[in-house]
């Protein structure tokens, strides 16, 4: 079974009607249902985003999104292998940010062998490789991100 990885671009557009991708996000949820799976610094960031940019009700939102189980955190830098592959992927890729290495480095993993990403960042992502050589699988705003 394919295992939904989000990033914060896709939890902020979900989360948030005002988004200039919320329409994708919510089209995308129908398509793509959860659980979906996130690392904790992704996790973290959208808290951040979504708290700066619309007080405790856009932190309730996420509060409640974890609370009914449609979002797990799988992927931890307190595994310090975890770290050694975001670490790795940062020298690799010196323009790529930390939050990308987080998700890049969760599709590496082998429970998310089959997965696919929903990201706002087409550009980025259509660039990356996990293992080196394979695209990520993708859904965006701007199209699908194919192996």
């Amino acid at each position: 079974m394919q295992k939904i990885i989000v990033d914060t671009g896709f939890l902020v557009a979900f989360l948030s009607q005002s988004d200039n991708f919320s329409f994708w996000a919510q089209q995308a949820s129908l398509k793509y249902k959860p659980p979906y799976f996130v690392c904790d610094q992704i996790l973290s960031e959208t808290a951040y985003l979504l708290h700066s940019r619309f007080g405790i009700d856009g932190l309730n939102k996420l509060f409640a999104f974890v609370s009914k189980g449609d979002l797990k955190v799988d992927f931890s830098l307190v595994d310090t292998d975890n770290l050694k592959s975001v670490a790795f992927l940062t020298n690799k890729y010196p323009a790529m940010g930390f939050f990308d290495a987080c998700v890049v480095a969760m599709t590496e993993q082998k429970q998310f062998k089959d997965c696919l990403v929903l990201t706002t960042d087409f550009k980025d992502f259509s660039i990356y490789r996990r293992f080196n050589t394979l695209s990520i699988p993708c859904d965006t705003p701007f199209g699908l991100i194919s192996t």
